[in-house]
């Protein structure tokens, strides 16, 4: 098998296992904020966006293995790349301004790696579809 089927689903089972601790983080938030480590989360709205902005990208990394399995197509490694960097970096946008709020508002560096987490998403995920489309049309 292609490394880059192995990637989908290694960064689709981290994302998911990060979830699920961003979860845990939000029970914790709810019922021990005492705790030095919750009373660390400004944003609990910007920490649940990050919840499910990585569960949403632990499912399309996922679903994109099965896809490519289903279609028997090799993928190239760039726009597996380019999705994996972008489903990493997406959740960021939320995951940081939960911490950092200042951080989010001010930072030029927060925004322009934001901003390349956007285009790296859009451009992945838009490559990888037209790849399928080409197939289908091959049919």
């Amino acid at each position: 098998m292609e490394k880059t089927f192995f990637l989908l689903i290694l960064f689709g089972s981290l994302h998911l296992i990060f979830a699920l601790f961003l979860a845990w983080v939000m029970i914790g938030k709810l019922h021990f904020r005492n705790f030095y480590f919750f009373k660390s989360v400004k944003s609990y709205g910007d920490l649940v966006k990050a919840h499910i902005d990585y569960l949403l990208m632990s499912l399309f990394l996922l679903i994109f293995f099965e896809v490519y399995m289903s279609l028997k197509l090799v993928p190239h490694i760039l726009p597996v790349s380019l999705a994996i960097y972008g489903a990493t970096v997406n959740p960021l946008g939320f995951l940081i301004p939960a911490f950092f709020p200042k951080t989010a508002k001010f930072s030029t560096v927060y925004r322009i790696f934001l901003y390349s987490g956007h285009v790296a998403t859009t451009v992945g995920f838009c490559w990888i579809a037209i790849e399928w489309i080409l197939f289908c049309l091959k049919l």
